[in-house]
């Protein structure tokens, strides 16, 4: 059985589905790595270049195979931006939203350059597309986990109960 991480940028999810995977032994895929291994650009080069609606579709495409070829999957926090991608969520039976308070993204997005959304918006823009895909989030997963007070030890023993709980095994 597969897991999904969602949420939005610096709550953990690439770090928690990699560590996930490698102490479960089981595989894994980035859909925004996908995405760029895929098209053969940066992300916010693909932005720059061939538009956000490009890229969204890429990113529906990315959950699919992911999906298909993976047991852990972690997401770009814009994956929720679309119904398809919502609708293919709202099916799965492990989708964990993992969560941080916008106190802590600075601290843990260091450097924003890889991330379009981070580059190019105010903090208060950011917690308005929070605000915004927030319900989304909530409406895709079944599992809610709040990172923003726990170390990357914490989140993984939480997932790992959630996920045990749920499925009887890792």
């Amino acid at each position: 059985m597969s897991i999904v991480f969602i949420g939005f940028m610096a709550a953990g999810k690439s770090t928690v589905g990699r560590e996930f995977a490698e102490k479960c032994g089981k595989k894994w895929i980035d859909t925004d790595e996908w995405i760029e291994d895929t098209v053969g650009m940066k992300i916010p080069d693909i932005f720059a270049k061939k538009g956000e609606t490009f890229f969204r579709q890429k990113e529906f495409e990315a959950l699919c195979f992911a999906l298909e070829h993976a047991e852990v999957i972690t997401t770009g926090g814009g994956i929720i931006e679309t119904e398809k991608c919502r609708e293919v969520l709202r099916k799965h039976p492990n989708v964990y939203f993992l969560q941080a308070h916008p106190s802590v993204w600075r601290e843990r997005l260091g450097d924003a350059a890889s991330r379009p959304n981070a580059n190019t918006r105010s903090r208060v823009e950011l917690i308005q597309l929070y605000i915004r895909r927030l319900p989304w989030y909530e409406e895709c997963s079944n599992t809610i986990i709040d990172t923003t007070k726990l170390s990357l030890e914490e989140t993984m023993q939480r997932v790992e109960s959630k996920f045990i709980g749920l499925n009887g095994a890792v």
